[in-house]
């Protein structure tokens, strides 16, 4: 017998045990499959199921596949389907301690640590090889042979993040940077290489025939070292490189509204448990890098040889010494870098309901098959329909391979634990099963054990309706429209519960503590603004008599009492006319502005009639003068554009000035006591978050609380009105937290 070699050994070995590109067939479709779902694309961590995820050491991925030798599980037998064109494509995939969490609510990291292998073989000679092998004269014509192999592990960080979550449509991103060491990588790969092998074609000198070999051509080899020498740990460390992955996902949530929830005051939460796509698609580039053997070796061989006998290539030791003792040496560096196998990914997944899903998935290689020093993976296609819960999953993965061919399998996952295979029931079929095959060239099995700490669903301790995360009062049910806390007493109505109301049934502003303002002169005046509080008077003489005075007709002489009866005269007036009322019901001044020149007339005579009581000491005497001709209607033009220009706005669910408005209020009481024929109406305004008649109350409560800080600043409560509008009549749509802050507004403005 022959002693074989090596690397054709290694080759009919792996041939039987091969694994395809992408490991965990079916539990990667799986939302549930967490920190391995990194490896197909690394966006999956972020929105996902997992509050956390804690991996140790149980979880690996073994996939065998080739389209050349197959088992007939019912037989049990090896069939060969040997070509000049055999194909076989190896991965082995460990994950090791690592652990994943999220950052925030939009945010995720990951830490992980793989160990990988890849082994991909391409026109290999499968008639050739097994002849060889079994010591039979053999013959390989015009050989493209490609072998290659690596070995190596990542320690990978990533980072995932929601883009956009806008309603339906929902956008998250993310990457994986990995820093890489190197175990080990070789290639080896011919062109037209011409290989006789004649087991009896060399005669020794006691007379016995031994094997020979005739080849010509050219043969590439690649080693990140010698193979027939072990390197040290240190030597090992030495082999370095980086990596990255990238990936997004696009969710399209028609539903959306059923996971989120707000309550009164705007506060939102959006369930984090529960899956809310209808579709779901993903996109990922897999694998980007390389790994930098600074000491392996490059070599070129011219390997034209005539009649080598077997007895030669055994003394020559290793692969590497039977080309240099042997044959013709072309060329040769020092320095080897290993290629990751670059892929990209595309993944779309059905919901059909809230458990059951079909997954489609494509796995497709950016390295060509006859790149040197570069592994590649199995372009592969799976569609996968499955039942998903919380707590179980079960798969059933459909796969068409490259080399392969179609392949059926089978998963669960239940708890931590998840158990499967890409090709169960191919490789252990049922009879009369349609998945029933004579020749299986597959078969693989993964299997886990994690630590998984999942979204739980939202509380409602109370069970009012309302989840404790957006419940002011979660141990004390509350309707929604106050924030889930019960609703205290009020039986005056006026926004002050009557725990706090000095007097609980009779309505009073809160800056009198619930207590209406007094009036001891009974003018319906209230102290507060009445300038005679102890003497009756009417309103529009803030509360304080007024001199009896009349002109008669176009005269512009003053008849009546002139003697002063009040403390203050004050002459009011609009823009048609200006009147005074005496306190007990006496005549009417009116000064008509249609004859300017009487009017002149008649206030210049009043100013003479004051200035003599200022003289005679019988009163203090304020005169609010009125400019006739147009004047007065420009002033009034004037004052409505600076009332209307003063909005005030407040927070979600609340009636209380916030401080950088006071200032605003305070300026504008100091305008509004300069024009004191004017009145104004203070009309409040909310957005269309909670119950329209709750936001009715609080446009109303809104308005008090301007009024109230006016009055308290010394406006006379008289010459003002309050409407509360609720959420009818908005400046802007609702549909942003911007807008809705817009919407919750009072605005003061002129009425005559």
């Amino acid at each position: 017998m022959i002693n074989k070699k090596p690397i054709l050994s290694f080759l009919l070995v792996i041939s039987l045990f091969c694994l395809r590109a992408q490991s965990y067939t079916g539990y990667l479709s799986d939302n549930y499959s967490g920190l391995n779902s990194i490896a197909l694309n690394p966006a999956n961590i972020a929105d996902s199921r997992f509050e956390s995820e804690l991996n140790l050491l149980l979880n690996g991925s073994v996939f065998l596949n080739n389209d050349f030798l197959g088992y007939d599980m019912d037989d049990e037998i090896q069939k060969k389907s040997f070509s000049i064109d055999n194909n076989v494509s190896a991965n082995l995939d460990f994950l090791g301690p690592s652990y994943m969490f999220n950052i925030n609510k939009k945010s995720a990291v990951a830490l992980t640590t793989r160990v990988r292998t890849l082994f991909n073989g391409n026109e290999i000679d499968g008639t050739f090889a097994d002849n060889f092998y079994n010591d039979n004269s053999a013959d390989l014509i015009e050989s493209d042979l490609n072998l290659k192999a690596h070995a190596w592990g990542e320690l990978g960080i990533t980072y995932a993040r929601v883009i956009t979550n806008k309603r339906d449509f929902f956008l998250k991103g993310g990457v994986t940077l990995k820093f890489l060491q190197g175990f080990g990588a070789g290639y080896i790969s011919a062109n037209n290489l011409n290989l006789n092998f004649d087991n009896e074609g060399t005669i020794l000198p006691d007379g016995k025939k031994t094997g020979s070999f005739t080849s010509s051509g050219d043969l590439n080899y690649g080693s990140s070292f010698d193979i027939g020498n072990k390197m040290t740990p240190i030597e090992i460390l030495t082999n370095t490189g980086f990596g990255m992955d990238l990936g997004v996902i696009y969710e399209w949530r028609p539903d959306y509204r059923k996971f989120n929830y707000r309550n009164i005051k705007g506060k939102s939460y959006t369930r984090k448990d529960k899956n809310k796509y209808k579709l779901k698609l993903g996109f990922s580039i897999t694998d980007i890098g390389r790994i930098n053997y600074k000491d392996g070796i490059k070599e070129s061989f011219n390997v034209d040889g005539t009649n080598i006998s077997k007895d030669v290539i055994d003394e020559a030791g290793d692969f590497d010494d039977i080309l240099n003792s042997i044959y013709s040496l072309k060329d040769k560096k020092i320095g080897y870098k290993a290629i990751l196998p670059t892929a990209i990914h595309l993944n779309a997944d059905w919901n059909f309901n809230n458990s059951f899903y079909v997954n489609l998935n494509t796995d497709l290689s950016l390295i060509s098959k006859n790149k040197l020093r570069s592994n590649h993976i199995s372009n592969t296609i799976s569609l996968t329909p499955r039942f998903e819960s919380k707590s179980f999953s079960f798969y059933l993965p459909m796969s068409l391979i490259r080399y392969s061919g179609f392949q059926v399998g089978a998963g669960l996952r239940y708890g931590p634990l998840y158990v499967g295979s890409g090709n169960i029931f191919s490789l252990y079929p049922v009879n009369g099963n349609i998945f029933n095959s004579k020749n299986n060239k597959a078969a693989d099995f993964y299997f886990g054990i994690k630590v998984p700490i999942l979204h739980k669903e939202p509380k409602d301790s109370d069970n009012d309706g309302l989840i404790d995360v957006l419940d002011e009062c979660p141990d004390v049910a509350g309707p929604k429209e106050n924030v889930g806390c019960p609703i205290l007493p009020d039986k005056d109505g006026d926004y002050i519960i009557d725990e706090a109301d000095e007097c609980p049934d009779i309505a009073g502003p809160l800056e009198n503590r619930g207590c209406p303002w007094g009036d001891k002169d009974g003018d319906s005046v209230f102290d507060i603004v009445d300038e005679c509080p102890k003497i009756p008077g009417p309103k529009e003489n803030n509360g304080c008599p007024i001199k009896d005075l009349d002109f008669t007709g176009d005269d512009a002489s003053i008849s009546g009492d002139v003697v002063l009866n009040n403390e203050k005269l004050r002459i009011l007036g609009t823009d048609n006319q200006i009147t005074t009322t005496t306190s007990e019901g006496g005549n009417i001044l009116t000064i008509s502005l249609t004859n300017a020149e009487i009017t002149e007339r008649r206030i210049k005579n009043l100013e003479d009639e004051i200035a003599k009581l200022k003289a005679n000491k019988e009163g203090e005497i304020e005169i609010a003068k009125f400019k006739v001709d147009k004047e007065g209607e420009e002033l009034i033009g004037e004052v409505k554009k600076s009332f209307y220009s003063k909005t005030i706005l407040f927070k979600t669910g609340d009636f209380s000035i916030e401080e950088k408005f006071e200032t605003v209020l305070i300026e504008l009481a100091k305008v509004i006591k300069e024009y004191p024929i004017a009145k104004f109406l203070i009309e409040a305004h909310t957005d269309n978050i909670g119950d329209s008649l709750v936001n009715q109350k609080l446009s109303v409560s809104r308005a008090i609380s301007v009024k109230n800080f006016l009055v308290k600043n010394n406006v006379d409560p008289n010459r003002l009105s309050i409407i509360g509008h609720g959420e009818s009549k908005p400046v802007s749509d609702n549909d942003s937290p911007e807008s809705r802050e817009e919407n919750r507004r009072v605005e003061i403005n002129l009425i005559n």
